[in-house]
């Protein structure tokens, strides 16, 4: 597994500007958090959606995300991600 936490400069309301991902091995979502300026949690799972959905096409690396001018993408531990993973479960 892979853990990526990528930001988004963007002046849409209704978009997130984090994203929080598990990747595997063949670079597909298998957890996926999406956090909005407000505050508001988006989250989906193999098994589960939350406002939100995982890709149907494998993720591109990092090297490709952060050559656009708008995302940024960094590479976090797997305690770091399922830290921020908790985090959903308070905003129920």
């Amino acid at each position: 597994m892979q853990y990526l936490y990528v930001t988004w400069e963007h002046n849409f309301e209704d978009e997130p500007k984090e994203f929080y991902m598990e990747l595997n091995e063949e670079r597909f979502q298998e957890r996926v958090l999406e956090i909005f300026e407000d505050g508001e949690i988006a989250y989906a799972t193999c098994n589960q959606e939350f406002n939100t959905f995982l890709a149907k096409e494998d993720y591109p690396d990092i090297e490709e995300i952060n050559s656009t001018e708008e995302f940024r993408a960094s590479l976090i531990t797997k305690e770091e991600f399922e830290k921020v993973w908790k985090v959903k479960d308070m905003n129920k």
